[in-house]
């Protein structure tokens, strides 16, 4: 097989073969390449960040402003030392400074905290954090909406919706096609 590099022209056993390449299909495509695997290297590092040894929940589930709220967390890990509920308060102009409460045993590996939100907190951000093995290891942040003590409700909502990071995909590959086209 021999090729013509002017013309792309391939010849194979004496007949000739032209394959018409568009002229930087190659540094696109590798681009593409680039940036999708970039892409999934951010993705993986984030969900190696979100740890799985630290798992929280919290009762009411529909909590109301002013009212208490009790955490539980479950630590997998041996040597814990120290876990504390940090949470920050929101209102509709302003949140507080955060507050970290020492959260107390109740079995092994199991934590609980009780704190009471104010009046005017529309919704509120809280993680765990724990020292492991010496280590300081945090739970995701989640963010909790609050019912007004009228009933109605109110805030941002959860920010934990499956499938969130294909928004991320489809916009970089948007981008990327729309590069492509941009420079014909």
């Amino acid at each position: 097989m021999k090729v013509n590099q002017v013309t792309k022209n391939v010849f194979i056993n004496g007949e000739g073969y032209h394959f018409k390449w568009v002229r930087g299909m190659n540094r696109m495509l590798k681009k593409i390449v680039i940036m999708t695997l970039l892409l999934f290297s951010i993705m993986t590092v984030t969900d190696a960040q979100s740890n799985n040894s630290i798992s929280t929940v919290y009762l009411p589930t529909s909590p109301i402003a002013g009212s208490n709220i009790t955490f539980y967390s479950t630590i997998m890990g041996n040597n814990v030392s120290q876990v504390i509920l940090w949470i920050e308060e929101c209102s509709s102009s302003m949140c507080s400074f955060p507050k970290e409460i020492d959260m107390v045993k109740t079995d092994e590996g199991n934590y609980t905290a009780t704190y009471t939100l104010r009046d005017d907190t529309i919704y509120f951000h809280y993680k765990i954090v724990a020292q492991i093995d010496g280590e300081q290891v945090e739970s995701e942040m989640y963010n909790v909406s609050v019912i007004n003590q009228d009933g109605s409700s109110n805030g941002e909502g959860t920010n934990n919706t499956p499938g969130f990071e294909m928004i991320e995909i489809v916009a970089v590959l948007s981008i990327l096609i729309a590069l492509s086209f941009k420079r014909r």
